[in-house]
């Protein structure tokens, strides 16, 4: 059972769809599939040699075998076997020329395959080209020197200029947290990268069920909560009043004890949100000071005495009830635009709206410090009730989700964008998520985010 809590990969059918985006592009076409060199060989004199990539090359995601690693031409001749997560590169159809001195070109047309190793370097997962095979086996002498000494080192010199624009998805950011090393898995399904949050076990990424897109980031919930049940602490305060000039409802809430849990409830991402909130109200101005005189004039007077600041408040304090618990407060994602140095993409989590859903009741049952019955009372009593609706929203959506779920999910832009250099100029490829809506739900625990191609 595979074990990780982020993870990034490229289907083949994404890696060939790359190339052959990229062999589309005239430039790339005549800059980089075609070409001709020249050399001097012994015996031979000058030689010049042309080679054309007839169609577009493709991936093919499982090693060669042991006879064809042993005929290829390797840039290390003492590796016997292939490297662990050796791919193969296949042109289907070089055409190419040799024209010695004068003599008229000699054509020559077949399949040729290039090998490489998905690795990492400095927690960047990349491709490097090792090998290249062309069948030698009906070459003559001459045959032989002209491939091996002038068209091989061309082909090497072709892919290590294209294989960098094969860019591969790289590992999100969750927060602050800390990962264990990369760990990176070949199939014939595609290219996968994973790790799991330091001290949370050995990332195994066989079994691996991939998602819809080609090209993804994606997280567990594991993370997402570890960040919350680090970050979501402290006390948190919002208030606020309402009335016409002759009385005022004022009204505090403050939350403490503070729980906050992402869970996936179908298609909809849900924070289970949870703590203590205290209630602070008052009911003042002229008109309620008047009230409250003429209910009872000498409890007023005492008031005022032993409380100048109040005398004309009716004060409640008491604890915040609300159902369900804990609140399933319901978010979306969106993807801002790359910015930054180094440039990264932020994912944040809102709410739909800016009220909490009709699913939480809120239960708001204050005690006055004195009656509320009259006309001006009663009428500030009652906005009261809705004000500490307004303010605990405020307090939910504003305060506890715009702080601790917002832009915890990043991706290294910087570490998705390549440019390659070729005759008719230079080409830049990057990966990034479509600004906008983002991070679906997939499975019962996991995040996923599409990731587009931009070639330009």
């Amino acid at each position: 059972m595979s074990q990780y809590d982020v993870a990034a990969g490229a289907t083949l059918k994404s890696l060939n769809s790359l190339v052959a985006q990229l062999y589309a592009l005239p430039k790339v076409r005549n800059g980089l599939f075609r070409g001709s060199v020249t050399r001097n060989l012994d015996g031979l004199g000058s030689v010049m040699v042309t080679y054309d990539v007839k169609t577009a090359p493709s991936f093919v995601l499982t090693p060669p075998t042991q006879v064809n690693w042993q005929a290829s031409q390797r840039r290390d001749p003492s590796q016997p076997t292939p490297p662990p997560n050796t791919i193969q590169l296949v042109f289907s159809d070089l055409a190419g020329t040799a024209t010695i001195a004068d003599a008229p070109p000699l054509p020559a047309e077949g399949p040729v395959a290039v090998y490489g190793t998905v690795g990492s370097q400095a927690g960047k997962v990349n491709i490097e080209i090792t090998a290249i095979l062309i069948d030698e086996s009906s070459f003559s002498e001459w045959d032989r020197a002209i491939v091996n000494l002038i068209l091989i080192p061309e082909l090497f010199k072709l892919s290590d200029g294209m294989i960098p624009a094969i860019v591969l998805p790289q590992l999100p950011t969750i927060g602050g947290l800390n990962f264990q090393p990369i760990t990176i898995a070949v199939t014939a399904q595609g290219i996968l990268l994973g790790t799991t949050l330091t001290g949370g076990g050995n990332t195994d990424l066989s079994g691996f069920q991939w998602p819809t897109p080609g090209l993804f980031a994606l997280a567990t919930l594991n993370p997402v909560n570890k960040l919350l049940a680090n970050e979501v602490n402290g006390t948190h305060t919002e208030e606020d009043s309402s009335g016409p000039s002759e009385w005022t409802a004022s009204g505090k809430i403050t939350a403490t004890d503070l729980k906050m849990v992402a869970r996936i409830d179908g298609n909809t991402v849900r924070l289970d949100t949870d703590g203590t909130f205290s209630c602070y109200g008052a009911l003042s101005g002229v008109g309620v000071g008047i009230t409250k005189t003429a209910l009872c004039p000498i409890a007023t007077a005492v008031d005022a005495i032993a409380d100048p600041s109040n005398w004309d408040k009716v004060i409640s304090t008491f604890d915040l009830q609300y159902k369900p618990r804990p609140m399933p407060v319901p978010v979306t994602f969106k993807a801002d635009a790359p910015a930054g140095t180094p440039l990264t993409q932020n994912v944040t989590a809102t709410v739909p709206s800016n009220k909490l859903p009709n699913s939480i009741q809120i239960i708001v049952a204050p005690t006055w410090s004195g009656s509320v019955t009259g006309t001006v009372l009663t009428a500030a009593a009652a906005a009261f009730v809705d004000l500490i609706s307004v303010i605990f929203g405020k307090l939910i959506i504003q305060d506890l989700v715009g702080a601790y779920a917002s832009k915890s999910f990043s991706m290294p832009v910087s570490q998705m964008k390549e440019t390659i250099s070729i005759p008719g100029g230079p080409v830049t490829v990057s990966l990034a998520a479509a600004v906008g809506a983002a991070l679906v739900p997939f499975g019962n625990n996991q995040l996923t985010q599409s990731l587009e191609v931009t070639i330009s």
